[in-house]
């Protein structure tokens, strides 16, 4: 199930209001602690996946951002592979090694290099939702890779895909709402977006 913003935002309020209530009575237990954690790390992630996320970090400064995806790591890091596995499901693409990518099958045999019911630790952490398919974790990571890019820019003006020797390319869209790619040398190209196929249309045959 698809959530918004507005109720990812609201909830992770709810959460935070409900654990206040709970500190002031002084009841909070080892269980419920774990619970609250768990809920919170969920709510985070998937967050990242919004559109309206990415827009609010897109106003922040690279710094920012990047202190924002390490502090969601450093919370995941404290769960377990089981625990992630359980929280965030292996995505079902199993044709990866057809196209050199990550799927299911080698997420497995990448989980199974961690010991499977203690804390990954905050110093593989990284390493390990690198090799793990899922479309929520994949958004997450590709914000700190972002971020860092952006950090590596205004500190020695090459970005990490430049540093690499990676060619770069930035989106660009015309005022009768075409897009365009223009890469490095300031060549342009159009972008030719799909359009989705009314659900009424079948394919007859």
């Amino acid at each position: 199930m698809t959530y918004t913003y507005e109720q990812l935002n609201n909830a992770q309020i709810r959460l935070a209001h409900e654990s206040n209530k709970l500190l002031a009575t002084d009841n909070v237990t080892d269980v419920y602690a774990r619970d609250y954690l768990i809920k919170m790390i969920t709510l985070d992630v998937k967050l990242h996946g919004t559109k309206e996320s990415r827009k609010l970090r897109k106003q922040s400064s690279p710094k920012s951002r990047f202190d924002d995806t390490q502090s969601t790591l450093s919370i995941m890091s404290t769960l377990s592979p089981n625990e992630i596995m359980r929280l965030f499901p292996i995505a079902k693409h199993y044709d990866g090694d057809k196209w050199g990518e990550i799927d299911y099958f080698s997420t497995i045999k990448h989980v199974k290099e961690y010991p499977l019911n203690k804390p990954v630790g905050y110093e593989q952490i990284s390493e390990f939702l690198m090799g793990y398919d899922n479309p929520d974790i994949r958004r997450l990571m590709v914000d700190m890779m972002m971020a860092t890019s952006d950090m590596m820019k205004q500190e020695t003006g090459e970005s990490l895909a430049e540093k690499m020797g990676i060619p770069t390319v930035t989106m660009q869209e015309g005022t009768n709402g075409q897009k365009y790619m223009i890469d490095e040398n300031g060549r342009s190209k159009p972008v030719i977006e799909k359009k989705k196929r009314p659900k009424y249309l079948r394919v007859v045959k």
